[in-house]
């Protein structure tokens, strides 16, 4: 879980109230207008790069929205990203980083969620705890922690997602099929399934029964390592697993000098991985964005987050 969010600035707040969140939007709206009366401008000017520049400036005004309200929104543009013939390459480039470099929430925000759901301050339960986030996504962000020479990944859960997730998605649903340039047809089953996971996966106690469960018949795949979880450490909010040190997929497949043998090795363990769970368990991890897929020193594959997950019907199966 060697994951970093870098020099990204801290959130101090995240809108929690659907009227501020319906705002941001809104915002996002008008600052999306002036940005179209540029390009009008540049494209009377002749500019060769008129078509390229709106898309940029637009994709950065999107994304710097959706990562601020986080939940439905970031969960979105996490989706569409994996697909890279759905959108222009801006936004493609843009929501990528929806995977797990979201701007972090500030470190006060954290204490209260985690005093607030384990009924101490962070660093009461452990000895160490990182004030900068190690990784953020959609739903929550992780931070690492230690105590008597363990080293714990803890996941917070950002506030407001999953009570704001029905209209924010309303909200974001015009501005995806007029700015981006996306048909309806093409992102109704993203919306769609955005809303179905997001109400799983905000619960993190069923994430930590998943977890547990298939991680745990998922073991003996060599080659595959899971985190252990920790349940006294865990509730609805807040999880808290193993740390788990790793580099994520997209960056370890992106490195120089790779070789085709090391390449074929973590492709084998994926395909073992879904198809052990598919086949045998009827049951698999359905999220498997680069972020939550961790490649170790010694090229074994580390699956993390099991709040999204599928079950195969048998009939379906056969």
């Amino acid at each position: 879980m060697a994951v970093s969010v870098g020099a990204m600035p801290e959130q101090s707040h995240i809108p929690e109230t659907r009227a501020r969140r319906a705002a941001a939007i809104a915002g996002a709206g008008a600052k999306v207008g002036a940005n179209f009366v540029r390009h009008y401008g540049e494209k009377l000017a002749r500019n060769p790069r008129a078509e390229e520049a709106l898309h940029e400036r637009n994709a950065k005004t999107v994304y710097s929205t959706f990562a601020k309200l986080k939940g439905g929104p970031l969960k979105l543009a996490q989706m569409l990203s994996i697909d890279d013939n759905l959108l222009p390459k801006a936004y493609q480039e843009q929501f990528a980083q929806a995977q797990y470099k979201a701007p972090p929430l500030s470190f006060p925000l954290v204490q209260r969620t985690i005093r607030q759901e384990l009924g101490k301050d962070p660093l009461e339960l452990f000895d160490s705890f990182t004030r900068q986030a190690a990784s953020g996504a959609s739903i929550g962000q992780v931070h690492k922690a230690s105590k008597d020479g363990k080293h714990y990944a803890v996941k917070v859960q950002y506030p407001g997602v999953a009570s704001s997730l029905t209209s924010d998605l309303a909200l974001i649903k015009p501005m995806a099929l007029q700015v981006m340039g996306v048909k309806e047809r093409d992102i109704k089953p993203y919306l769609e399934e955005v809303t179905e996971r997001l109400l799983e996966e905000t619960d993190y106690a069923q994430e930590l029964a998943q977890s547990m469960e298939l991680s745990a018949r998922s073991q003996h795949l060599e080659g595959i390592r899971f985190p252990s979880y920790y349940p006294d450490l865990s509730t609805r909010k807040v999880l808290t697993m193993e740390w788990m040190d790793g580099t994520p997929l997209d960056e370890w497949a992106g490195q120089e000098g790779l070789t085709a043998e090391r390449r074929d090795r973590v492709g084998q363990l994926i395909w073992d991985f879904y198809h052990f769970q598919i086949h045998e368990l009827l049951r698999f991890h359905a999220d498997p964005h680069p972020g939550n897929f961790l490649i170790d020193a010694e090229d074994n594959l580390i699956v993390l987050d099991f709040g999204c997950t599928k079950k195969i019907d048998s009939d379906f199966h056969r």
